[in-house]
């Protein structure tokens, strides 16, 4: 359960992490505070889309890509925040 615990709140870090470093460059403390307040989307459900296909399409030649696909799934699904984010 510490394992679990401890994935969810890596997941939800990386949520946040801005990879190029100029996501926030130029934009006045307003705008911040607005863009902050408008709900975003969970960044793991397009990668989950993603591997489900791929699961589908060769998850009859390998067992094991479906079931990393339903276990990605099921973890980020705890990852889902209801009050910043409209689509789990």
């Amino acid at each position: 359960m510490k394992t679990f615990k401890k994935t969810i709140d890596f997941l939800n870090r990386m949520k946040t992490f801005d990879l190029w470093g100029d996501k926030m460059e130029g934009i006045s403390d307003n705008e911040k505070e607005d863009i902050y307040i408008i709900p975003t989307q969970n960044p793991y459900g397009l990668i989950g889309m993603i591997l489900g296909g791929i699961a589908f399409i060769v998850g009859p030649q390998y067992g094991f890509i479906p079931v990393i696909a339903l276990i990605f799934c099921v973890v980020t699904l705890f990852t889902f925040d209801k009050e910043t984010e409209d689509n789990p």
